[in-house]
């Protein structure tokens, strides 16, 4: 399918959406654009640990009720700006979450399970306090301590960027020797991509095992024209 059929059938009216992508990286940007395009309804938008771009856009669109996220931001340049300026509006409602807990309310949406407990560390901070809607307090039912659990989250449909080149060489119904063509290209990309991380691994070996005595030479040299500068400066 392409990507409108995929969005208009796939993608339910105010339903809960999962996009992923870290950071700015591998983010589902063509799915992103096309949700806005159609004006699609999104009731909650989980996002991955680390959302960027594609979060935003939706949310400027104003397509986004509820946002389930640790992080909407471009890095160093700061938090995204029309995430921010929804939320301090109040048009979007914002359920803040630990990065370590959203992995594991995913995980637990996936295996059927209804929460997880949470490592002791997370009632450090403010986050399950902040969101009483994905957290609770539970008691340990072996030793009895109470601690932190995160409710299941379970995404209608997920948005993702395939990167795995041949996908799409053989649509659904092409004829065989097509199929044998991507399982043919699919081994050269395996292929290629050992080559290259077998040579990037072995130079980096080789740099740590014989390039070790240039590395000691250099630090003898520096530190001793170090002591001869503070002798030196002592002189003066």
């Amino acid at each position: 399918v392409n990507v409108e059929e995929a969005v208009s059938s796939l993608v339910p009216e105010g339903g809960t959406v999962g996009i992923g992508g870290m950071h700015m990286t591998a983010a589902p940007m063509a799915l992103v654009r096309q949700l806005v395009r159609r004006r699609a309804r999104i009731g909650r938008l989980v996002t991955s640990p680390s959302a960027s771009l594609q979060a935003d856009l939706l949310i400027g669109a104003g397509l986004v009720d509820e946002l389930v996220s640790p992080y909407v931001g471009f890095e160093d340049l700061g938090l995204a700006p029309s995430f921010r300026r929804a939320a301090a509006e109040g048009a979007l409602t914002v359920l803040e979450c630990d990065e370590g807990g959203l992995t594991h309310a995913l995980y637990a949406g996936a295996g059927g399970i209804p929460f997880v407990p949470l490592p002791s560390g997370i009632g450090r901070s403010d986050v399950p306090r902040s969101s009483p809607e994905l957290y609770q307090e539970v008691q340990d039912p072996f030793g009895g301590e109470t601690r932190w659990a995160i409710r299941a989250i379970r995404p209608d449909v997920s948005l993702i960027a395939c990167v795995f080149f041949p996908w799409g060489l053989a649509p659904a119904g092409a004829p065989l020797y097509v199929h044998l063509l991507g399982a043919a290209a699919y081994a050269g990309k395996l292929a290629f991509a050992g080559l290259l991380l077998a040579g990037f691994e072995t130079a980096i070996a080789k740099m740590r095992v014989f390039r070790v005595p240039d590395f000691l030479g250099a630090a003898l040299m520096l530190g001793f024209l170090g002591v001869l500068l503070l002798f030196m400066s002592k002189s003066l």
